[in-house]
C-alpha cells in the first residue's frame, strides 16, 4: 500500500480483508433478498472507505 507521510509516497505493510469474501447469512422468511443485499453492499461501501484517520483506537 502506497501512503503519503509528510508529503512523501512511501510504501507501507498492511494488513487487508478481501471484501469479495464477505458474506451475509439471513432468514429469507423475515428479510427480503434485496434488503439483506444493500445492507451487504453497504457495509462493504464503509469498509472500503475506512482508513488511518476514520479509525478509533
Amino acid at each position: 500500500m502506497v501512503m503519503t507521510v509528510d508529503g512523501q509516497d512511501t510504501i507501507a505493510i498492511r494488513s487487508m480483508m478481501n471484501t469479495k469474501c464477505l458474506s451475509i447469512t439471513y432468514d429469507h422468511r423475515i428479510i427480503d433478498g434485496m434488503l439483506a443485499g444493500q445492507a451487504l453492499a453497504h457495509m462493504v461501501k464503509a469498509l472500503e472507505s475506512m482508513n488511518d484517520a476514520s479509525i478509533e483506537f
